[in-house]
């Protein structure tokens, strides 16, 4: 998952505090010291308490992959992780049980609304469509990269009915695209699907919190 590093155009430098929520990582930003949840992007305790950090659409793949799609990348390299005083404290926060063991899913959340869809159901059927908040997306396995996404299915004023079809993602209309970037096959009209911002989380966690959230295995 990937956080934008402003909240109200305030510049935000997170780290690892150490503790865990539900079992879920909790971070700290370093101009404030408040500590925020790793799923929801909400700070739960400091002077940022109650705000939230701005989800952005993201991709996890192989550097290989990566390099394929954007060959112009530079890489970034990151000094040593800085640590603070939430590492000693027990205050706030609570462990969870250790999760290693536990499916995985891909999860999607805007206004209230909360899905989260299984890595196995996605292996299997290859695109989940369903809504979020009533925006059609389609959660997408891109089998040649092993990886996860998630689109917008609305294209031209149409909504499209999307299904994979030997590593391709095609639609009910006719359109191809690729799965793993979006972009129309050679020869379309159309340029891309917009991606929708995810987050990848073990599915007891997601249940946890967002309880209210439909949990698609």
């Amino acid at each position: 998952m990937v956080y934008a590093g402003k909240v109200e155009g305030d510049a935000v430098t997170l780290g690892v505090s150490g503790r865990l929520l539900e079992g879920n990582l909790i971070m700290w930003d370093r101009e404030s010291n408040s500590l925020w949840s790793q799923l929801t992007g909400e700070a739960l305790h400091g002077d940022r308490a109650g705000e939230h950090l701005e989800l952005v659409p993201s991709v996890f793949v192989d550097f290989g992959t990566w390099k394929k799609l954007h060959p112009q990348t530079h890489v970034l390299d990151l000094p040593p992780i800085e640590r603070s005083a939430w590492h000693f404290t027990t205050d706030h926060m609570k462990a969870g049980a250790n999760e290693r063991s536990q499916p995985l899913g891909i999860g999607a959340r805007a206004w209230g609304d909360a899905v989260i869809v299984s890595i196995k159901r996605l292996q299997r059927d290859g695109v989940v469509q369903t809504e979020i908040a009533g925006t059609p997306v389609a959660f997408v396995w891109a089998p040649a990269a092993a990886a996860a996404l998630v689109y917008d299915r609305r294209l031209e004023d149409r909504v499209l009915d999307l299904s994979l079809r030997d590593g391709i993602l095609v639609a009910q209309q006719g359109q191809r695209f690729d799965p793993l970037s979006g972009r129309a096959a050679e020869g379309e009209k159309v340029q891309r699907l917009k991606r929708f911002s995810y987050l990848p989380s073990v599915i007891s966690a997601w249940e946890e919190f967002f309880p209210g959230g439909r949990v698609l295995k």
